[in-house]
């Protein structure tokens, strides 16, 4: 995928650039015909790889000594017979389309007929049949614009961010450049818009089934956003353009099944708007999915042996996750009968992922973040070839020559400047005088300078000019400030390779963050089965860093101690952690 988004990409962000790698995250604008035509290149190329174009009407199934377990599936062209499937079916399991009052069998909108295609209602027939756990989500998507429709001298623009590269053997887009690089435009919601939706709320689809429209909190409809925050008024819609040569904008932010007519009302209201055209109408669509506790974490079906599933159909959102859980899924039917392919919670936010589906289950289409994570500060998007490349080497998904070398090259090199940058030290009260001395800022860390001190001294907590925090336990002496940096960024300057400062420098800077976190988590293992006090009320008041999903799940489970609290769907454990540190001081 990496390999990919460089050739298609046409607009750049990174994420959360203002703060620290580990919550950053970089994000690409595609050209969807120039991503589709890499994937299928990549794919082409791929040795031992059969693509078959058809459409899956349902498994067929035997049982043996060992139980149910899959034997093939059946095409509208005939049967194949296979030892695993993996079932990706996105939100066309018994699928349902609804603008307005209006219903449509269906799992999506057909881009090229504009009619909704057929959904796979044998198919979620045969898994009912299976006992597996079904329920009903929903989720939704925005019109379709023409982009020659729109005053874009109205709206905000938003330049790209410099282009990066997604693939860790390229250094650089291979593709395209800054002159093809198109502007996204911001827009906002106003009073006339919060009108306008909050009088059609009546209009909007009916959903049956378990979920009954339960959708994704994260990636809310415009008429969830001014239900659930009724004072705001202006929220934020982005015009993404499809392509280079598309005239199709994606108005990101503005899902809402409303009748078409109602649509273009909310559409016309806002600035640049006015005069818009509608290549097509926002839809919801309800869908079954399996509550992922009945895997293993392989993703394979407790019940049914050689049967997985990924993505929308065991209740994640259809974005980054649902590419994450393919790639687990896939590996695992590839090595079906051998050890699990399993990715640890230590050591990618996909472990994260595939934990809390299978050991917590999920209510509502889960969304990946960071907070989910115990070890975020370890994964960041500057290291993740460190972490996992290794693993696929390993059970040989990673067999290319030029990327096992890149990732062998990059462990050594980086090992080497940070044994390196360890043998350096600043020391003694000189060093101390050099830094505290003028900075009124940094006074209060006189304290902590004193009280860390040994042979030299640490400042991993202590913010200095330098953007390189100091690492402790220091051969080196350097007596003031100035003459370390001077030492160090020439060290940097000829000897450390571009492609290896980013995970140096994170690696320097959150070490002792790390530790911080390593000796929080102990604290909380030696507390967590005490009895949480009956009287405690969670609130934002109390509990302030709590998310106000956090807050109501917790008021209504109330929790014996923390333990259970880690176990219950929708609670980071972050939050348990500082929730630990204010009960149990």
């Amino acid at each position: 995928m990496g390999k990919a988004a460089d050739m298609g990409a046409i607009h750049y962000r990174m994420l959360n650039g203002s703060r620290g790698h580990a919550v950053r995250g970089p994000r690409t604008q595609q050209d969807r015909q120039l991503y589709k035509l890499a994937v299928q290149e990549i794919l082409n190329d791929y040795n031992n790889l059969t693509i078959i174009e058809d459409e899956v009407e349902d498994l067929s199934l035997r049982t043996d000594d060992t139980g149910v377990r899959v034997d093939g599936v059946k095409l509208r062209t005939g049967t194949m017979n296979v030892d695993a499937v993996v079932l990706s079916t996105g939100t066309f399991l018994g699928g349902r389309c609804l603008i307005g009052k209006e219903r449509f069998f269906g799992g999506r909108l057909c881009r090229l007929t504009g009619e909704f295609e057929k959904p796979a209602n044998q198919l979620s027939d045969t898994l009912k049949r299976l006992n597996l756990p079904i329920s009903r989500f929903k989720t939704g998507t925005p019109p379709r614009l023409y982009r020659n429709s729109i005053d874009f001298s109205k709206l905000q623009a938003q330049e790209s961010d410099i282009p990066f590269a997604f693939s860790y053997i390229n250094t650089q887009p291979k593709v395209l450049g800054d002159k093809n690089l198109i502007l996204c435009h911001l827009v906002r919601t106003n009073e006339q818009v919060k009108e306008i939706v909050l009088k059609n709320l009546d209009k909007l689809p009916e959903y049956h089934g378990g979920g009954l429209g339960n959708g994704p909190r994260y990636c809310p409809s415009i008429a969830s956003k001014f239900v659930r925050f009724p004072n705001a008024n202006d929220h934020i819609i982005w015009l993404e353009p499809e392509g280079l040569d598309s005239d199709i904008i994606y108005p990101n932010g503005i899902s809402g099944a409303f009748p078409p007519e109602i649509q273009e009302k909310i559409m016309h209201s806002m600035p640049g708007l006015a005069n818009v055209k509608v290549k097509s109408y926002a839809y919801d669509v309800e869908y079954d999915y399996i509550n992922p506790r009945c895997l293993r974490h392989s993703l394979e079906c407790i019940d049914v042996k050689g049967l997985y599933l990924a993505g929308q159909i065991i209740g994640t959102t259809g974005y980054e996750e649902a590419a994450a859980l393919g790639l687990i899924a896939g590996t695992n039917a590839a090595l079906n009968n051998g050890p699990p392919f399993v990715i640890e919670r230590t050591m990618g936010y996909i472990g994260v992922l595939v934990d809390d589906l299978v050991r917590k289950g999920v209510s509502e289409p889960y969304r990946m973040f960071t907070s989910r994570a115990e070890y975020r500060l370890s994964l960041r998007y500057d290291n993740a070839d460190l972490r996992l490349t290794p693993l696929g080497i390993q059970i040989g998904l990673v067999r290319d020559r030029e990327r096992i070398d890149m990732i062998k090259e990059k462990s050594a090199r980086s090992q080497a400047c940070l044994d390196r940058l360890n043998s350096f030290k600043i020391g003694g009260d000189k060093a101390i005088d050099s830094i505290v001395s003028g900075h009124e800022s940094l006074q209060t860390a006189e304290n902590k300078i004193f009280a860390s001190m040994c042979d030299g001294f640490e400042l991993n907590n202590t913010i200095v000019e330098s953007d390189i925090d100091i690492q402790p336990n220091y051969d080196m002496l350097f007596t003031t400030l100035d003459e370390y940096r001077k030492e160090i960024g020439k060290y940097i300057n000829t000897k450390v390779p571009p492609w290896c400062c980013g995970v140096v420098e994170s690696t320097i800077r959150y070490s002792p963050y790390i530790q911080r976190d390593y000796h929080a988590k102990n604290r909380l293992k030696r507390v967590e089965e005490y009895l949480i006090p009956p009287e405690i009320s969670y609130t934002d008041k109390q509990f302030n860093f709590l998310s106000a999903e956090e807050i109501e799940i917790l008021q209504r489970h109330k929790p014996r101690c923390l333990k259970d609290m880690l176990e219950i769907q929708g609670i980071t454990p972050a939050s348990v952690t500082m929730i630990a540190s204010l009960i149990f001081k």
